[in-house]
């Protein structure tokens, strides 16, 4: 009972239900201090932090089952190409959940971390961070949520950021609605696994926790080694020629996202041996809601055109032919 009464408290003061309308509010100095009134040292739950340039790193987090896969169906009614899906946690069932590539973090609402009892951690002092790949000023807390569940497949240990705000996700949620994501997973939870494949035209996704992907022969387009850049998923690639190196965003609803783009159009992209179709839309970062943005963005606008395997036991990102 002595557990439950801070979460009580905090769910009084953020609300208990969260209206589609309702504003974001930045937490109050009360309702940060309720968030932390039973935080645990990331060591209690075989955790290891190291500290990089990017932020804290959590050894052990993410940890999956062998054998294990799932898949998903896209749920989100308004947008057909984002990549939305179902999860499961502590009996709360279809979590609203945003698969985005280019967040170096994931992100819940705070109602749903206490629903779920996530624990927040501290060592001694809270773990706070802001994303980076949206602009954001509000930023979150550090916390464990001891298992999710997608369809049968389960992952243990999930490091998720408490959004300290009231109300939706919002930017790391990048405004989607109907439904509106609750969470928001990116690329340290999805490297956990094997491989992630995104079928566009199927809308489902599959996850692989530790099966071997199989490179397909007969339907394969083109392939491109996946990179790490800061912290997110990148492949290198050109633009109009130049060596470029990209960030992955399925997250982005567009094609390709530059700081100041010389017009409506890029005439030629590639990443990797893929060369895209020709006069590639590009759009203003800053306009889109990504601030300065230190690497163009292939966003699912490109994407959605293939069915594309993350494949990240071999590092390579695979493009197929979309099945019919």
């Amino acid at each position: 009972m002595k557990r439950l009464i801070p979460a009580l408290l905090f769910l009084v003061l953020v609300g208990c239900k969260t209206p589609p309308d309702e504003q974001i509010v930045p937490f109050t100095q009360n309702q940060t201090q309720a968030l932390f009134t039973r935080s645990r040292p990331p060591q209690a739950f075989g955790l290891t932090v190291y500290s990089t340039e990017m932020g804290p790193l959590f050894a052990g987090a993410h940890r999956v089952h062998p054998g294990q896969t799932a898949v998903m169906p896209f749920i989100n009614r308004a947008d057909p190409r984002a990549i939305e899906i179902n999860l499961t946690a502590r009996g709360i069932k279809e979590i609203p959940t945003l698969i985005d590539t280019a967040s170096r973090e994931n992100w819940v609402t705070a109602p749903l971390a206490i629903s779920m009892n996530s624990v927040s951690l501290a060592g001694p002092n809270p773990y706070h961070t802001t994303a980076v790949h949206v602009y954001d000023e509000i930023g979150g807390y550090a916390s464990l949520m001891h298992r999710l569940t997608i369809d049968k497949l389960h992952v243990e240990n999930v490091l998720l950021y408490i959004r300290a705000a009231s109300g939706p996700l919002g930017v790391p949620a990048r405004w989607l609605q109907d439904p509106t994501p609750q969470l928001a997973l990116g690329a340290p939870f999805l490297r956990a696994f094997s491989y992630v494949t995104v079928d566009f035209a199927q809308r489902s996704v599959v996850f692989s926790a530790t099966t071997p992907f199989k490179k397909p022969e007969e339907t394969l387009i083109a392939q491109a080694p996946l990179i790490d850049v800061r912290g997110v998923i990148g492949v290198e690639g050109t633009l109009n020629g130049e060596p470029t190196t990209f960030v992955v965003d399925t997250g982005g609803d567009f094609d390709l996202a530059l700081n100041d783009p010389a017009g409506l159009t890029v005439r030629r992209v590639t990443a990797g041996d893929l060369v895209f179709p020709l006069d590639v839309k590009a759009v203003a970062a800053r306009e889109i809601g990504l601030g300065e943005v230190e690497y163009p963005r292939i966003g699912r606008g490109l994407l959605s055109r293939y069915r594309a395997t993350f494949d990240f036991r071999n590092k390579t990102l695979y493009f197929e032919r979309p099945a019919r």
